[in-house]
């Protein structure tokens, strides 16, 4: 009997030295296994940074782009605004096709004289339309197209239309 307490407590006496290196190598383990998460936890901080600096970058290259695309429609408004001035300019003008071709054929001089006048009258346009001050013979028109018939709402101020 004594043979088999002495086994029990050999073996008892391996378990447990057995078990106190188990448990140091847990210890040893979760040691470990802490300094890997505390790294994982400061990776996560880093990625989670970087995305904050992402969105962040995202969000003002929205509103770039919306300010762009506001940009883009005023652009595009004026230009069909201006586009509509530049063709009714262009109607009014009354140059250039048949009648034109006519003239040049009967009268070089006359059509030159004619093509001259518009242009005259097309840069004096644009001059008023820029800002600059009507003359005297200007303001004191009282017919349409007595002074400029290109811009006459501009150019002949007096002049009203009667329906």
């Amino acid at each position: 009997m004594k043979h088999i307490i002495t086994t029990v407590l050999v073996v008892f006496g391996v378990i447990i030295i057995f078990g106190a290196g188990q448990i140091k190598e847990l210890h040893t383990a979760k040691g470990e296994t802490t300094l890997v998460l505390q790294a994982m936890m400061k990776q996560q901080a880093s990625r989670d940074a970087v995305v904050l600096a992402q969105t962040t970058a995202l969000a003002r290259q929205d509103k770039l782009v919306k300010a762009i695309l506001e940009e883009q429609n005023l652009l595009r408004s004026e230009l069909a605004s201006n586009q509509k001035s530049t063709d009714q300019h262009t109607e009014k003008l009354g140059i250039g096709g048949p009648e034109l071709d006519e003239l040049a054929a009967m009268s070089p001089e006359a059509a030159l004289a004619l093509v001259l006048k518009r242009n005259k009258d097309i840069y004096r346009c644009l001059e008023i339309q820029t800002g600059s001050k009507l003359t005297l013979r200007e303001m004191g028109a009282n017919t349409k197209d007595a002074i400029n018939s290109v811009c006459s709402d501009i150019a002949n101020p007096n002049y009203v239309e009667v329906n």
